[in-house]
């Protein structure tokens, strides 16, 4: 699975953050399990994956998250 991404650190936590175009079009959950895993992956607490009018929040877990302040910074920096 090749999945391009920035890694990004926003007062303590850490992201990848993913192109909405760039991203495989599978589970999301099971790419940000993988890709956020600190053993196996690149390790981040979450996954931002950036959309033209929304940003999707992935917790390393491979939940959905609604909200993330710090996330939200690093995706705004990326623009």
């Amino acid at each position: 699975m090749n999945v391009p991404f920035l890694k990004a650190h926003g007062a303590g936590n850490d992201f990848l953050l993913t192109w909405s175009e760039d991203a495989p079009p599978d589970d999301h959950g099971a790419v940000a399990r993988a890709i956020c895993d600190r053993h196996t992956g690149f390790g981040a607490d979450g996954w931002l994956l950036v959309k033209p009018d929304a940003i999707l929040l992935f917790n390393a877990d491979g939940s959905e998250a609604e909200l993330s302040g710090n996330g939200t910074r690093c995706a705004a920096a990326m623009l």
